[in-house]
């Protein structure tokens, strides 16, 4: 499709929009379009009027846990509408539990004795994906420096509410998550979806090993700590260098990344070391570095 460009006063150029694309999202003077700069090219995007992506699924083939896990991932893939085939009008209270823990936005609309509806009614728009991620990166953080103060400071109350708020996690990510996937393949899609990805994973590593801690109360000894403080650092620094980039900082926190890898390899071969610890701590080390890669490779 081709528009020629039209001479507005003397440094302002238009183009009209195509009359069927306005007319399917109701596009009227005044309304407010996203427009992306991309090369050579130009993306015009509305929010009005999305079209809405309904599916379904039989509830009967899954056992509470697994429904559980198909109705997230509907989530994350961008779905505005499921209907759920029920054994049960029991499983509705299962579905609205579902809902409350990880589909924001999404509410039981119609229920019968044999199916019930969820629709997304409020959820997140494309617009709000920075800043959310940002709130996914501050809570991984938390989680990190938080924790390091409770377990020094043996304060068991405090590691107990930063264990619960990996759930706040995942429910961020699945929002970042579904907005990646309702906008579509672009250029750094994938780099962010697996950043996305692995701070969730993060938060979950943080999360079981503050529960072993909370739980078996081991002793942790010094050189555990400063190698606990060292990976909190990295991925500070990473988290840092995602929104104020600098090459010469790469190089710094892979030679971090380096140092603090052999330090976590010769604790695996002290026999006197914790090994879940360093388990955990050499988890969370991969995958930051692997997020300060996919920040590398957006950069390009």
């Amino acid at each position: 499709m081709k528009r020629r460009l039209v001479s507005q006063g003397r440094a302002t150029l238009t183009i009209s929009l195509p009359s069927k694309w306005l007319k399917t999202f109701d596009l009227k003077p005044g309304d407010e379009v996203d427009i992306e700069e991309k090369g050579a090219e130009l993306v015009v995007k509305t929010e009005k009027g999305v079209t809405i992506e309904k599916t379904q699924i039989d509830a009967q083939d899954y056992q509470e846990k697994l429904l559980e896990k198909v109705m997230v991932y509907l989530y994350r893939k961008g779905y505005d509408e499921i209907e759920l085939i029920l054994e049960s009008p029991d499983q509705i209270e299962h579905v609205q539990r579902i809902i409350q823990l990880g589909l924001v936005g999404f509410e039981v609309v119609t229920h019968g004795q044999r199916n019930c509806i969820i629709k997304n009614i409020s959820g997140p728009m494309e617009s709000e994906f920075d800043p959310m991620l940002r709130r996914v990166f501050l809570l991984v953080k938390s989680m990190a420096f938080e924790g390091l103060a409770a377990i020094k400071t043996k304060n068991p109350g405090l590691l107990n509410s930063i264990i619960l708020s990996e759930k706040t996690n995942n429910r961020l990510t699945s929002i970042c998550r579904r907005i990646i996937n309702k906008r579509g393949l672009e250029k750094n899609s994938t780099f962010l979806y697996s950043i996305v990805l692995y701070l969730e994973k993060i938060a979950d590593e943080y999360r079981d090993l503050y529960k072993y801690i909370q739980e078996q109360k081991p002793k942790i000894t010094p050189a555990e700590l400063k190698l606990m403080e060292a990976v909190d650092n990295i991925l500070n620094d990473m988290y840092e260098n995602f929104y104020k980039y600098d090459k010469k900082k790469v190089v710094r926190i892979r030679q971090e990344y380096a140092k603090a890898k052999k330090e976590l390899e010769m604790e695996f071969l002290n026999k006197k070391a914790n090994a879940k610890i360093t388990h955990h701590m050499s988890n969370i080390l991969e995958m930051t570095t692997n997020c300060l890669y996919f920040t590398f490779a957006i950069k390009l």
